[in-house]
């Protein structure tokens, strides 16, 4: 019987994160918006008001309460590994985004642009990173590894839209949105290494 691979640790994927955070959060401190943001932001804020009810829903699978869902569910399916390891991976963006909100101090779209389209619940407080947005992308690493591969680009999919979503409405700009993915992306990846099963020999 030959020897089991060692899992390798996904180095790519956290420089990628840890890069994209890095170079976000420095773009994030300016205090007015660029103008290719501001035109990225409204090529989504600017989408149909009907497209609100799906966004709406989307939208709230990168909330804190889905990600126990989720947890959950990995846990009871006999998952217990990545259930926790969703979780801890998830709370960590989750305090992480809090954190670096606090120390970047960006507000809402509103606080920045004129015409801003806001659907649903005005959200308040500090837009930079996106929370929904790194919550959404640390569980689609998390959960992906533990999808047949045909499943795994739609959980990566659904994250995307998470993303997208928290602009339609109002709650983001592209840089928050891109803070957040990054931030996901990188604790993310860890979380989806911890929730693998060991090699067996």
């Amino acid at each position: 019987m030959t020897a089991a691979r060692p899992r390798r640790f996904p180095w790519a994927r956290v420089v990628v994160g840890a890069v994209g955070l890095a170079a976000s959060t420095k773009a994030a401190r300016a205090e007015v918006v660029h103008p290719v943001e501001d035109r990225a932001f409204r090529s989504f804020n600017g989408l149909p008001s009907a497209l609100l009810p799906p966004s709406f829903v989307l939208m709230q699978a990168g909330s804190y309460v889905a990600l126990l869902g989720v947890s959950g569910v990995l846990a009871v399916t006999g998952r217990h590994r990545a259930g926790v390891a969703a979780a801890a991976a998830g709370t960590l963006s989750w305090l992480g985004c809090k954190a670096v909100k606090a120390r970047i101090g960006r507000g809402r779209p509103p606080a920045h642009l004129e015409d801003v389209a806001t659907r649903g619940p005005i959200d308040t407080g500090l837009g930079f990173p996106s929370g929904h947005s790194a919550v959404a992308f640390t569980m689609a690493g998390v959960v992906a590894p533990q999808l047949p591969p045909s499943l795994r680009p739609l959980v990566h999919g659904w994250a995307v839209v998470v993303g997208t979503s928290r602009m339609y409405v109002g709650a983001h700009l592209p840089l928050d949105v891109v803070g957040g993915a990054s931030m996901g992306l990188a604790v993310g990846a860890v979380g989806g290494w911890l929730a693998a099963p060991d090699p067996v020999n």
